[in-house]
């Protein structure tokens, strides 16, 4: 299968896909919370699985790399085992529901989980889990939103963020999981034909923009006050996916 796009389409794809990777040189995630809500103006939801996927492995390489020590272990593990009983479910959804369906699915999922970094989960009462049932559980929510819209880093941001992990060690144990899941996601996804391989030449396109953004965003990470970027960010995306959950109706 191939991708056919116009020019405006492109345009859009890059340019969406160069933002996200500036997000995610600041906060080691978001990136496709930024980018699904305008990409589902111009792209199926499969291709935008896929291409988020993509790009989101090759940007979270050189930080897992440079933050590998800091990565909270027993978080991570619990997460990526949950996250990896989750990938299946997502693809299920993303075979099984209509193209309308997912696009709004995917606004309206959007438009929640960014309400969850406006009100700030650090702010909420640290939820206990001795048995860490609550961090596979967060994995697996994780998982399936993962092969089905692309969403992973949401769950477990927030979850993170209220067992008051931050700094590097928050920005390590996100990407670290988060490059698990997306290559298991990348692979599940093609091997069950719910991608096609030629897909990935959007990724492929799209990657140096997001690769400068990414730059660009790291360059800038100890400048930026967290709280206020995670808000500002938030704020941005509901408003975007507001507008699509709308127009999707």
């Amino acid at each position: 299968m191939t991708v056919d796009l116009g020019a405006g389409h492109w345009t859009v794809v890059l340019l969406v896909t160069a933002l996200g990777g500036f997000v995610t040189g600041t906060s080691g995630f978001g990136f496709a919370l930024v980018t699904t809500p305008f990409l589902l103006w111009v792209l199926p939801p499969p291709l935008i699985v896929i291409t988020n996927l993509a790009v989101s492995v090759a940007l979270r390489l050189p930080l897992v790399w440079s933050d590998r020590r800091y990565v909270a272990g027993r978080q991570a593990l619990l997460i990526a085992v949950g996250g990896l009983i989750g990938l299946p479910l997502g693809i299920v959804l993303l075979t099984g529901l209509t193209e309308r369906a997912l696009t709004i699915g995917a606004q309206a999922t959007i438009v929640v989980l960014s309400l969850g970094y406006l009100v700030g989960a650090d702010r909420l009462p640290r939820l206990p889990d001795p048995s860490g049932l609550g961090r596979v559980l967060v994995g697996i929510s994780s998982g399936a939103l993962n092969t089905s819209v692309s969403l992973s880093g949401p769950p477990m941001v927030l979850w993170l963020l209220n067992q008051q992990l931050s700094g590097r060690p928050f920005r390590a144990t996100v990407s670290a999981v988060g490059l698990v899941l997306n290559v298991v996601g990348v692979v599940l996804l093609i091997r069950s034909g719910s991608a096609a391989i030629g897909w990935l030449v959007v990724a492929a396109a799209a990657l140096p923009g997001a690769a400068l953004g990414l730059l660009l965003g790291n360059s800038v990470l100890h400048r930026l006050p967290h709280r206020a970027f995670v808000r500002g960010v938030a704020l941005f995306v509901v408003l975007s996916s507001l507008t699509g959950l709308l127009l999707a109706l």
